[in-house]
């Protein structure tokens, strides 16, 4: 009758989830504990749950076996679509093309849906999308998804099962729709952290965050991009490095309108509109708006230098500075001038070039006015107005700044009698 009634009457004494079973509870009980009751017989690995070890024993099964399995599956209706590669059977198209996925690392690179052979697991990750319906196709991305409906809320952020909002935080007020999401919620408050790690000292709120973190000790990267095929061990991480590709950027600042691939990238923006800076230096008390900022600051103070060049064995300050010097062995020049194609390896250096386009000359002289592209250029010509003009001219007495200059005068109508004409005070 719970099934009809949605009774759960035993709860975990640690996160406060909520059954129907005691059985189910009991199963539970061991994500809090590290139990792993269920060992495989193969290689020794221990599962918690016995839909995971299941799961995990088809890995050391032979491709025929798998394929017998799945042809006894169902046999008496006939499945209409047959791997090319290891021969399963399938009723639905949507599980079949999924299954194909599943031969990425075949080492013929073969596809599973029409036996098309392709250059390389990349490739063939490309080529399996295309069997996909065109109608599943993101207008807004350009990416595939089974579920194109439920894809598209997380480009209009609706959510329209979960209306209604019964569950309120004791702690902030909001709401939730279901009564797991606000535990889940209420240790950002409390703190409660109640799944460890057995792999180390971390722990977090929930078991989804404890499952993903585990991959960083097993190397699992369950999760590939479409276009250039690199791994991650997270799908959040895999969507957020997309965006590199689709050039979306969903997070948008109120104040400037300055868009960013990732919420977290808009959080710290912020910061300088409001002129937080939370992280004080300890030394000279120095504001900074982001604890890294902080870091990189301190780095004044203690001299640190960690980046050092493979080359030359430079060391410098920021990650940055060392991937600007490198372009000095490599050659790379990465900013090219839109105008005349001109590169240039530093953004700072096209910036200047692009005077000469514009005629900009922003750095002007305070005693004649004469105006200059450069601060270089500004500094050499202040030192006409400064410096003592040491160089003068025997014929004329006209003293310059610059040897050079006097090079020039017309006095020296022969350069190779310069030394006749020069004079130093």
């Amino acid at each position: 009758m719970r099934t009809h009634t949605a009774e759960k009457p035993f709860s975990c004494s640690v996160c406060q989830k909520e059954f129907s079973h005691t059985g189910s509870l009991e199963r539970h009980m061991k994500a809090h504990d590290g139990q792993t009751p269920f060992i495989c017989k193969v290689c020794g690995s221990g599962f918690s749950k016995s839909t995971e070890l299941r799961r995990h024993a088809r890995s050391h099964e032979p491709d025929n076996s798998v394929a017998v399995r799945s042809r006894c599956r169902k046999a008496s209706l006939a499945p209409s679509h047959h791997c090319s590669v290891c021969g399963s059977a399938f009723h639905n198209r949507g599980n079949f093309v999924r299954h194909a996925e599943t031969h990425l690392n075949d080492p013929e690179c073969r596809c599973g849906v029409c036996g098309e052979q392709s250059e390389s697991s990349e490739n063939l990750q490309l080529h399996i999308q295309s069997h996909r319906e065109s109608s599943r196709v993101c207008d807004i991305c350009g990416i595939s998804f089974r579920d194109m409906e439920i894809h598209r809320r997380t480009h209009t952020g609706q959510k329209p099962f979960r209306k209604e909002r019964p569950f309120p935080c004791s702690y902030c007020g909001k709401r939730f729709s279901l009564k797991g999401n606000l535990n889940r919620h209420i240790r950002d408050h409390t703190g409660e952290r109640p799944f460890p790690c057995t792999g180390c000292e971390k722990s977090f709120k929930d078991s989804g965050s404890l499952t993903a973190h585990m991959r960083c000790h097993t190397g699992e990267q369950p999760y590939s991009c479409l276009f250039c095929g690199k791994n991650f061990s997270g799908r959040g991480n895999m969507t957020r490095h997309m965006r590199i590709h689709t050039g979306e950027k969903p997070f948008t600042c109120s104040l400037c309108s300055k868009s960013f691939h990732v919420k977290e990238h808009l959080n710290r923006h912020m910061k300088y509109h409001t002129g937080e800076k939370p992280f004080s230096c300890s030394i000279c008390g120095k504001g900074c708006a982001q604890k890294t900022d902080l870091k990189k600051h301190m780095r004044v103070h203690t001299g640190e230098k960690p980046f050092s060049c493979p080359f030359c064995g430079k060391c410098c300050a920021e990650k940055g500075d060392l991937t600007k010097h490198m372009r000095v062995h490599t050659g790379e020049k990465p900013f090219s001038c839109n105008i005349c194609g001109k590169s240039c390896a530093q953004k700072g250096s096209l910036k200047i070039h692009m005077r000469v386009h514009t005629g900009e000359k922003p750095f002007s002289c305070l005693v004649c006015g004469k105006r200059f592209t450069v601060t270089g250029h500004l500094k050499r010509h202040m030192k006409l107005h400064t410096v003592e003009k040491r160089f003068s001219c025997s014929a004329c007495d006209k003293k310059f700044t610059w040897y050079t200059q006097l090079k020039t005068h017309k006095c020296v109508r022969d350069p190779s009698q310069l030394r006749s004409y020069l004079r130093i005070s």
